[in-house]
């Protein structure tokens, strides 16, 4: 990202700083220009690029970008919560889904992990 593109989309009344909730409650970051090493893990947006946050500090954090085999594991379930000592990285989503135990509606048949005892829907 050009360091003029950042600058216009700071100046916009629409800016939030870079940063935003996604729908399913992770942060979504706008790549800073000092950040561009950065960039094969993001997508296009608009005239610049983003990112989910928790997966940026994970990759400053080992100096290197993920793979995107490799997720990011919030400790405590909260998806928002993107301190380095909150997160871990896993190989695979298998790894990831064999951290949280699933139970399936008796009702609906809908597949629901549980995280921290409360259960959320899963995009399986």
């Amino acid at each position: 990202m050009s360091g003029y593109a950042n600058r216009r989309a700071e100046k916009c009344s629409q800016w939030k700083g870079g940063r935003s909730k996604t729908s399913e409650g992770y942060i979504k970051a706008t790549l800073k220009p000092e950040d561009d090493f950065f960039r094969p893990m993001c997508w296009h947006q608009g005239h610049w690029y983003a990112v989910l946050e928790h997966r940026l500090v994970m990759a400053k954090y080992l100096g290197r970008c993920l793979l995107p085999t490799e997720r990011v594991h919030h400790l405590n379930g909260v998806k928002d919560d993107n301190r380095i000592g909150n997160l871990q990285l896993l190989s695979a989503q298998k790894q990831h889904k064999n951290l949280h135990p699933s139970i399936v509606c008796p009702h609906c048949q809908k597949q629901f992990v549980l995280v921290n005892g409360n259960p959320i829907q899963t995009f399986i």
